[in-house]
């Protein structure tokens, strides 16, 4: 088990954002019964989001896709007729949305989905892929040096071997959402949930995560071997990684038992370099890393008596992490 070394960033005030943005606006969308909208991508100005909505009282969410203007208008949504969610989206090179996720509930007979959508709102094909039964896909990147130049694109998915016992597989996708190869990666009958993937510029893959109630990198190569897989400390999660501008990589997550935010530093050989935790958040979940050494991270937290979405500035110099500034909606 590899363990970093632990800091404490204390954030003594929290603004609220007060600068107005060039397009604002807030509109309630959905229905009377459970609706969701759980990811979001911008792909020339507009809003393209994944979300699940309910087709009648107790019954199991299905998936949509939907576009909403850059002004908030709703534009389209395409709906799946059966139980399913899609969890991620990716455009392709020809301007195409090619979306994953699995049929519901979750369980030994879900079966994995791939879409092929246009912009206009259109399914150009949804494919149920023959794989395994037990199958959900969770994340899908582009490769740009992939085993197969016709298979681009790597999805990773979890499939169910017993209760609370998951695998970790990879699945390679061409451009109408067609399959290719497939992977095992992990132990083939540990309790894996690291499927969070990155893409390496040298075809390598990073994935991440937890294996059991520990955070896991584990590196393969575009073939799906593994070339380094580490374990750190117990209680703590991987949410979102993103590669470090002088080397190496952060990864951003949780640590428990006491629900502290915390950002991570790791070498390219995964080994920590450094951790920080924040103490008045309880999760950080995505991140960017800019190449001047700045790091922006959206984070989650109790703030002003809230639960608060909050944006923080950082600065990292010779291994130090400084807290620029942070922000969040004065409405919450």
């Amino acid at each position: 088990m590899t363990k970093p070394q632990y800091f404490l960033l204390t954030v003594f005030l929290l603004a609220p954002i007060l600068v107005p943005a060039q397009k604002e606006f807030q509109y309630l969308f959905g229905t009377s019964l459970d609706n969701f909208y759980q990811k979001l991508i911008v792909h020339n100005g507009d809003y393209y989001i994944l979300g699940r909505e309910q087709a009648g009282n107790a019954q199991l969410p299905r998936a949509t896709f939907s576009r909403i203007s850059s002004d908030g208008e709703h534009l389209w949504t395409l709906r799946l007729d059966i139980p399913s969610v899609w969890n991620d989206v990716i455009v392709t090179d020809a301007g195409q949305f090619l979306l994953v996720g699995g049929t519901l509930p979750d369980n030994n007979n879900s079966r994995p989905l791939v879409a092929l959508a246009t912009i206009n709102g259109i399914f150009i094909r949804v494919s149920s892929q023959d794989i395994d039964s037990g199958v959900t896909l969770q994340q899908i990147v582009k490769n740009t040096n992939p085993a197969d130049p016709d298979f681009p694109y790597y999805a990773t998915g979890t499939k169910l071997q017993i209760i609370n016992n998951r695998d970790v597989l990879l699945l390679t996708l061409n451009d109408q959402g067609r399959a290719g190869q497939s992977y095992l990666v992990g132990q083939p009958t540990g309790a894996e949930s690291f499927s969070n993937l990155l893409a390496l510029a040298n075809g390598d893959l990073l994935l991440y995560g937890t294996h059991g109630n520990q955070a896991i990198t584990y590196k393969t190569d575009r073939f799906g071997n593994r070339l380094i897989a580490k374990a750190y400390e117990d209680n703590m999660a991987f949410l979102y990684a993103t590669p470090a501008p002088s080397g190496g990589f952060y990864l951003c997550g949780y640590r428990n038992p006491f629900g502290l935010a915390q950002i991570t530093k790791l070498d390219d050989a995964l080994n920590p370099v450094w951790s920080y935790q924040i103490p008045n958040l309880s999760r950080f979940t995505q991140l960017v890393a800019a190449a001047d050494g700045l790091l922006y991270l959206m984070g989650q937290g109790n703030l002003a008596d809230n639960g608060r979405n909050v944006i923080l500035q950082l600065e990292e110099s010779q291994g130090q992490l400084t807290l620029n500034w942070d922000k969040y909606l004065d409405n919450g």
